[in-house]
Formats: structure tokens, C-alpha cells, sequence
């Protein structure tokens, strides 16, 4: 691995700040549904931005910089592709969403007793 200074810094302070959202948010976590579904709160829209944050971590972004050093302004479409997946997928299922949340079903298994 050829890590220097700055790579060391951008790892340490991308988990550090993770980390600090980890521990500050974590007194408003109280049960199955505040953990996975924010309540079952969540509005459209920041359900996007919750799909955009969760695909844009830190060997995403580090991946991309090499792919637009090495291939140039061509690897950009990957970033296009993702985000159009990003905005539209969400936006595409919020129907099925709003009928599931209307139901009181959960989306998501509970984990065994």
C-alpha cells in the first residue's frame, strides 16, 4: 500500500466524523423501527438522500478519483449512471412504499427472538 500523509488524514477524519454521528445520534435509537425504518417518518425525499449518502462512502469516492485520474473525464458516467439510480429508483417505488406503510407491514423482517 502506498498511503502517504493525506490519505492517512482523509480516512481518519471521514471515520471520526462517522463515528461522531454514530455516538450523538444513538440516544434516539430506541427500538427495531427507529433503527431501520427512522421511525417509519421517513418522507420521500430524504429517503433519496439517505440512498445517496449510503452509496457515496469512502471507497466509492477514493474509487472515482483514480477512475477519473487513470481513464479521464470518461469515468464520469459511472457517477451519472448512479445517481440517476439514486433519484429515480426511490421516486419509481414510492407507490409500493405508501401502500406498505398504510398496511402497517414491515418491509424488513424481524430478527429472531
Amino acid at each position: 500500500m502506498n498511503f502517504i500523509w493525506i490519505d492517512w488524514a482523509t480516512v481518519i477524519v471521514f471515520l471520526a466524523l462517522t463515528s461522531a454521528v454514530a455516538f450523538l445520534t444513538r440516544r434516539l435509537i430506541s427500538d427495531y423501527d427507529s433503527f431501520l425504518l427512522a421511525g417509519r417518518s421517513l418522507k420521500l425525499f430524504l429517503g433519496m438522500a439517505t440512498m445517496g449518502a449510503t452509496e457515496l462512502g469512502l471507497v466509492t469516492l477514493m474509487y472515482f478519483s483514480e477512475q477519473g485520474f487513470r481513464s479521464g473525464f470518461s469515468a464520469f458516467i459511472i457517477g451519472v449512471i448512479a445517481l440517476f439510480a439514486c433519484v429515480r429508483l426511490p421516486s419509481s417505488s414510492a407507490c409500493a412504499t405508501a401502500a406498505a406503510r398504510r398496511s402497517s407491514r414491515r418491509l424488513l423482517p424481524l430478527p429472531p427472538v
